[in-house]
């Protein structure tokens, strides 16, 4: 069989300002996370679907070409239900229902801008078990704020003055016979994306051994950068610096 293609699945978002901004995160996350896929995948496939309402997407001959839809934002899961100023339109077409359903349902109990739940049969896996719910600051471009054990308080304030701490998460889950093969790789907002998609590309996908084409996978891993840094190089360069990182969680899902 012919190598099958890439499938950019992006969301929407709201506000008009932020929409160049977010959409150039968006696209040079993806960048970050071509080297990974090509090969296996075709990178003359490369396509964009923009999730918008009333426009539905037959994933059917993505599935038939074994090809790969990738999403370089966090899914907008649990959005109606938050209190967050900003957050991911929703198209609410049946494409992105399923896509919810199959890939962010299964793994997370809230997932908003401001906070993110994991399953409780997850959390067992967890190397440290606080990170179970986390709390973002929003107003400090998606900070830990608070880290929680299921049903109980571990830590909070977990930002110093010197270092940023965010999280990156990552799904890969195989083809079935209604959905595509799909891979999801995002961090609380659009700059630690991009931090996060540049790691996976400089060697933390081999340090999480995934094989694309074989792996049903959720990983969570925690990193760090010198707010200095961010603060003096606004062209995005600071991520080719050296960034400490953490994984938390990596294990393969039935």
């Amino acid at each position: 069989m012919k190598p099958g293609g890439v499938y950019h699945f992006a969301f929407m978002f709201p506000n008009a300002c932020a929409v160049r901004l977010d959409y150039q995160r968006d696209k040079a996350s993806m960048a970050e996370l071509m080297p990974l896929l090509c090969p296996p995948f075709d990178l003359r496939k490369y396509q964009t679907i923009l999730n918008q309402t009333g426009y539905e997407c037959d994933l059917g001959p993505i599935i038939k070409e074994n090809g790969i839809l990738v999403l370089t934002t966090r899914a907008p899961l649990s959005d109606h239900e938050s209190q967050d100023r900003r957050k991911v339109d929703r198209s609410n077409t049946q494409t992105e229902i399923s896509i919810l359903k199959h890939c962010f349902s299964p793994f997370f109990d809230n997932l908003s801008r401001s906070f993110q739940l994991l399953k409780e049969k997850f959390c067992g896996y967890l190397e440290q078990p606080a990170f179970a719910a986390i709390k973002f600051r929003l107003n400090v471009n998606g900070d830990i704020y608070s880290l929680q054990r299921r049903n109980l308080f571990y830590f909070e304030n977990q930002v110093s003055e010197d270092y940023k701490k965010s999280v990156g998460n990552l799904i890969l889950l195989q083809p079935s016979e209604t959905m595509p093969r799909i891979l999801a790789v995002w961090a609380p907002n659009g700059e630690n994306n991009l931090v996060f998609c540049s790691l996976l590309r400089t060697g933390l996908w081999e340090k999480l051994n995934i094989d694309v084409m074989k792996d049903n996978r959720i990983a969570m891993v925690v990193f760090s950068t010198k707010l200095e840094n961010r603060k003096q190089k606004a062209d995005f360069s600071w991520i080719q610096e050296e960034i400490g990182y953490e994984v938390v969680l990596n294990v393969p899902v039935p």
